[in-house]
């Protein structure tokens, strides 16, 4: 009995150094997550943003040279400042921004956003080219070239489109840059009011942070991006779960939520889960 008695005394001691170590690694307990970890995904988010409003804009000016009406108070982005070219014979829309415009959504925007078509990109088999012409968003150079391809076959099909992503950069003032790449598919339900539209994106991305380090992203459930959020001054998507994965550490899951319009993503980093507003 001594004998027993001695070694649950030691087996005990061990299980309380085992959980004193435990309770140093990680003090803040399970929604302890890595810096690291939330600034990749306060970054994927951000650069995810900054490219899908080039699309917004894009697709507002062409919408707008066609005659739909972005005019409803807090739905359209282009403010007078903007100059448009509209080429119909080559079927080129330039849409300049100076050296300097302020949107309707508080954005300073400057540069160019080239946008060159063969047909409204609604309609079946059409595809539209976004080339960006030192263009800036505040203080931040955008780059890149975006192309959009309508895989629909009749009018019947969603807008379906096949968007690909060449070049994506951004360059912070400090000279520090971001890079992304992507191949994916997007669903456009366009309602017959513009605020109510809506896009509908799956697929991956490859991108680099502003460290070098590379990383790629997955669309587990599909990201839904709202122009009502938009209005709102909400630009990330408003639902949707993302997997980020990097050589050598752990997966990052990103959830943005359940559809609402706000800032707020849930990160998810061995097992251990963390809200954070971005």
């Amino acid at each position: 009995m001594e004998k027993l008695s001695f070694f649950n005394r030691i087996a005990m001691a061990f299980v309380l150094v085992a959980g004193l170590m435990l309770t140093a690694c990680n003090p803040d307990g399970p929604t302890q997550i890595a810096e690291e970890d939330q600034e990749l995904a306060e970054l994927d988010a951000m650069v995810e943003a900054t490219f899908e409003e080039v699309d917004n804009i894009s697709y507002e000016g062409m919408d707008e040279a066609f005659g739909r009406d972005y005019q409803t108070p807090g739905v359209g982005t282009l403010s007078p400042c903007v100059v448009v070219t509209h080429d119909t014979v080559s079927k080129i829309l330039t849409l300049d921004f100076g050296t300097g415009c302020v949107g309707n959504d508080g954005k300073t925007r400057a540069g160019k956003i080239v946008i060159d078509y063969t047909q409204r990109l609604w309609r079946p088999g059409a595809t539209m080219t976004v080339t960006l012409d030192s263009f800036y968003v505040d203080s931040l150079h955008i780059e890149g070239t975006k192309t959009h391809t309508n895989l629909a076959t009749s009018f019947n099909d969603p807008i379906t489109l096949n968007t690909t992503l060449v070049g994506g950069q951004i360059t912070w003032p400090d000279g520090t840059s971001a890079t992304r790449t992507f191949d994916r598919t997007r669903t456009w339900n366009r309602a017959p009011n513009p605020a109510m539209d809506e896009l509908i994106i799956t697929g991956t991305a490859s991108g680099t942070r502003r460290n070098g380090v590379n990383f790629t992203t997955t669309i587990l459930t599909p990201k839904v991006y709202r122009r009502a959020c938009r209005a709102q001054g909400i630009h990330i998507a408003a639902e949707g779960v993302v997997e980020i994965q990097r050589t050598g550490k752990p997966t990052v899951t990103v959830d943005y939520g359940n559809g609402s319009c706000d800032t707020d993503i849930t990160l998810t980093v061995n097992g251990q889960s963390t809200t954070i507003t971005l």
